[in-house]
């Protein structure tokens, strides 16, 4: 019974049947390497994902953050804080960080949502509670200014570091570090009362951009 026999038995039953020749399976298996002379490939490793990008430096923050979501959340925003374990905008649910555009343009087509969140990028930086990375969508072919901001695990008010449940639990970024509402349409008055009471500390704005292109034409 030549090797391959003697390790088709042995994978069939479990028994080293190579005893009577005076060899163990592990020596006959050395010699039949020896004696191949080359190795067959049957799987390459999977390749190594792109390593991680290294955190921006707090003065590289833009002084302006740019969030875009759907009016009716803002309430559960307000009182919850920004998440990225959360379904608040489509771009960010179920990924890592929060996302953030470092420029109003792209979040100003009402794709993500009529209502940019402008979050101040300088006093985030300065709480040295977050990290702060440069983001490319991969399913985007035209780049992106946008950023991902992370609480830091050794943060004093981010729990990370005291039980790994915490650490799951994601990013959380506190509302009062929204400075400003900017609205993607006209604002009705009964509506303009409703966010002066209830934000009366944070300036809003209506996005006029279309409206005055025409005019410019």
């Amino acid at each position: 019974m030549n090797f391959k026999d003697l390790w088709k038995d042995y994978l069939r039953t479990g028994e080293d049947q190579s005893s009577p020749y005076g060899a163990g399976m592990s020596s006959k298996w050395r010699s039949f390497l020896a004696e191949a002379g080359e190795l067959e490939t049957i799987q390459e490793p999977t390749p190594p994902e792109e390593q991680v990008t290294q955190p921006l430096a707090p003065s590289e923050i833009p002084g302006e953050l740019f969030h875009a979501t759907r009016p009716p959340l803002l309430s559960s925003i307000a009182e919850q804080g920004l998440r990225d374990h959360s379904d608040f905008s489509r771009h960010s649910a179920g990924q890592a960080g929060v996302s953030f555009a470092t420029e109003f343009e792209p979040v100003a087509t009402g794709a993500f949502g009529n209502l940019v969140l402008v979050f101040s990028g300088e006093e985030m930086a300065a709480s040295g509670q977050f990290e702060f990375r440069s983001h490319q969508d991969p399913t985007i072919d035209t780049p992106e200014a946008e950023i991902r901001a992370t609480m830091i695990d050794s943060a004093g008010s981010s729990g990370s570091g005291i039980d790994p449940k915490v650490d799951n639990l994601g990013t959380t970024i506190p509302f009062h570090y929204c400075k400003k509402l900017v609205f993607l349409y006209p604002l009705p008055k009964f509506e303009r009362k409703w966010l002066a009471e209830q934000f009366p500390h944070l300036e809003i704005q209506i996005y006029k951009q279309e409206k005055e292109d025409k005019q410019g034409e």
